[in-house]
């Protein structure tokens, strides 16, 4: 179960999608991200990370090592995505490199975050509206 703490944590982060000049808050209405999805011609994006599992710090090479894995399953599966980030507003919780996954079904999302061994992704569809997706059993989508 994923603490309440650590909820409203994820729930204070910017997420960043520096190619597209996307910021996104969980529950917050993002106009400019429908118009970048229709530019895309997509229908959502998450936002997934490999780093710190379970939000256990690991160290710089070994999250970058992870989320070069990550970017490599990500490839192989033809699953396009672009660079993003995960900057906390609060605390001194470093910046977490991440990717903007479009079109992802929510299955293979849940399946990849389990496997990263991540609490949630944020994601996205053309209501504009983020919300955090955890993958806890029994918690879902929140909001």
């Amino acid at each position: 179960m994923i603490s309440r703490r650590l909820l409203r944590a994820y729930a204070a982060t910017d997420y960043l999608i520096p190619s597209a000049d996307l910021s996104l808050m969980p529950y917050r209405h993002n106009p400019a991200l429908v118009a970048w999805l229709r530019r895309q011609g997509a229908q959502r994006v998450a936002i997934l990370t490999a780093c710190n599992p379970r939000s256990h710090p690991l160290s710089k090479h070994e999250n970058a090592k992870r989320n070069a894995a990550l970017a490599a399953e990500l490839q192989a599966a033809s699953l396009r995505h672009f660079d993003a980030s995960g900057t906390a507003q609060r605390g001194n919780w470093p910046a977490e490199s991440s990717f903007a996954i479009l079109d992802i079904s929510l299955a293979r999302l849940d399946a990849l975050g389990r496997r990263w061994g991540q609490n949630a992704a944020l994601v996205a569809g053309r209501d504009g509206r983020p919300r955090l997706r955890c993958f806890t059993a029994g918690i879902g989508s929140l909001g």
